[in-house]
C-alpha cells in the first residue's frame, strides 16, 4: 500500500495525487487481484477521501512518465523541491469539491460530500501530512514520487461507475428503461439539434480559478483528452466522442442542457460546472443505446494512446493462439483499460453485478457463494443504518 496524497499544482489550481513509491512499482503488472474487491473499491467511491483510500492500494492509471505532455514521475530531491518551492502548494477545499464530485448514480448528500472532504484535507494533503518529512528520510536510491492529475482519477472512477450501471440495467428485467434507471434525463437540445439523453460527467476545467487567459482547459484532464476524440463542429460546439461516428459524447452543461448562465455570476451550481454525458436518441430504444455507449467505452478504452502514439489500451495477444490457451486472449497495457477489460468481459459465472441498497452504485458480486452482498463498503453501510434510524 502506497498511501495517496493531495497537492495543488500552483500553475494550474488544480489537484494532484502524490505517492511515494519503490522504483519497481514504475514497471509491476497492470492487473490486480482480487479483482472485484479493487474495482468496487474505485468505481463505488462517493467522496475524496474514500477515492484516495482506494488509490492507496492500485497501480499508476497509465504506466508513463509523462501524459498530456506533464511529468508524472519525480525523484524524491525534485519532489521537495517542489513542496518546499511552492510548486506543489495546499489544497483548496473549494476547487477540490469540484474535480472530486462524482457522477452518475451518486445521490447528492451535501454534508456527506462535505464532511468527507474536511476529512480528505485534514488526513492527506500533502503539506499538513507532513509529506516532506517523510520524504527527507526515503531511500533516494529506490523510489520515486508519482503525480498524476485528480481529475484522471475522477474520470477513471466515472467511467467505470457508469459503465457497470448499464451492464446492470442492460442485463435486468426491464432494459427498455436503462438510461433512465442509470440516471440520464431525455431532453431536446437546441443546440445540438438531436433528442439526447444526458448525465453529468467530469468537471469543466474552464471553471478552475487562476488560469492563465491562453491556458488550454483540455489539456488539463490528460486521460480524458487522451480517451475522447474532439470534435468541432459548425457551429463551434466542441463534442469529445468515445468513438469516431458514434453518437455518444461529451460536451458542456450549456450545450447539453441549452442554459446559458453569465460566467461572471458570483455562484454556479456544481452541475452548471460540469461536461455532460450525451447519447443521441434516433429512436433505437433504451436497450440498443445503453449497449451503444458501454461499446464505446469500451472502444476508447482499447484505442487509448500515450503523448508518442505509444499503445495504453489492449490489443490481441498472437502468441495466445499457439501457447495452448483454450481461447485467444488481449494484452492491456496501463490499468483503466484493464478494468474495463475485465468488466465487460468477466466471467458472468464467477461475477455478476449488483447495485448498492444505499448509494445506488454498481459492484461486481460473486455469483452464488456465501451471503448476497448488500452494499458496496462498510461506509454505506453504516450510512443506510443511520439514515434508516432517523
Amino acid at each position: 500500500m502506497y498511501e495517496a496524497y493531495l497537492t495543488c499544482s500552483k500553475r494550474t489550481g488544480l489537484h494532484k495525487v502524490l505517492r511515494v513509491v519503490p522504483a519497481t512499482y514504475l514497471e509491476e503488472e497492470r492487473s490486480v487481484e482480487p479483482f472485484a474487491d479493487t474495482f468496487n473499491a474505485l468505481a463505488t467511491s462517493n467522496n475524496a477521501l474514500e477515492l484516495l483510500e482506494a488509490i492507496d492500494s492500485l497501480p499508476l492509471l497509465v504506466p508513463t512518465e509523462r501524459l498530456g505532455n506533464e511529468r508524472r514521475v519525480y525523484t524524491v530531491d525534485e519532489a521537495i523541491a517542489m513542496l518546499d518551492g511552492g510548486k506543489w502548494a495546499p489544497s483548496r477545499p473549494e476547487t477540490l469539491e469540484y474535480e472530486a464530485h462524482f457522477d452518475a448514480g451518486v445521490p447528492d448528500e451535501d454534508d456527506n460530500r462535505k464532511r468527507a472532504t474536511n476529512a480528505a484535507l485534514r488526513r492527506r494533503d500533502a503539506q499538513a501530512a507532513g509529506l516532506v518529512g517523510l520524504l527527507r528520510i526515503t531511500d533516494r536510491r529506490g523510489a520515486y514520487v508519482v503525480a498524476e492529475p485528480l481529475l484522471d482519477w475522477t474520470f477513471a472512477r466515472n467511467v467505470l461507475g457508469l459503465t457497470a450501471r448499464l451492464l446492470y440495467q442492460i442485463s435486468s428485467g426491464d432494459p427498455g428503461e436503462a438510461l433512465t434507471r442509470t440516471g440520464f434525463v431525455h431532453d431536446r437540445s437546441r443546440t445540438l439539434k438531436a433528442d439526447v439523453y444526458r448525465i453529468p460527467f467530469a468537471f469543466n476545467t474552464y471553471f478552475t480559478q487562476g488560469l492563465g487567459f491562453f491556458t488550454v482547459p483540455d489539456k488539463l484532464n490528460p486521460l480524458m483528452e487522451k480517451a475522447l476524440k474532439v470534435e468541432k463542429t459548425k457551429t463551434g460546439t466542441a463534442k469529445r466522442r468515445f468513438e469516431e461516428g458514434v453518437g455518444v459524447y461529451v460536451v458542456t452543461a450549456p450545450v447539453a442542457t441549452d442554459e446559458y448562465n453569465s460566467i461572471f455570476q458570483s455562484k454556479m451550481s456544481i452541475a452548471e460546472k460540469r461536461y455532460y454525458l450525451c447519447i443521441e436518441d434516433h429512436g433505437e430504444g433504451q436497450e440498443q443505446l445503453a449497449k451503444e455507449c458501454v461499446g464505446a467505452i469500451a472502444s476508447a478504452a482499447m484505442d487509448l494512446k500515450g503523448d508518442d502514439g505509444e499503445n495504453l489500451g489492449w490489443e490481441f495477444d498472437a502468441q495466445s493462439l499457439v501457447d495452448g490457451s483454450p481461447a485467444p486472449s488481449f494484452s492491456r497495457h496501463s490499468m483503466l483499460p484493464d478494468f474495463v477489460y475485465r468488466l465487460i468481459y468477466r466471467s458472468s459465472q464467477s461475477e455478476g453485478i449488483d447495485i448498492c441498497a444505499h448509494c445506488g452504485n454498481a459492484m461486481l458480486v460473486s455469483q452464488g457463494r456465501g451471503k448476497p452482498r448488500i452494499f458496496c463498503s462498510d461506509a454505506c453501510r453504516m450510512r443506510h443504518k443511520r439514515s434508516a434510524s432517523e
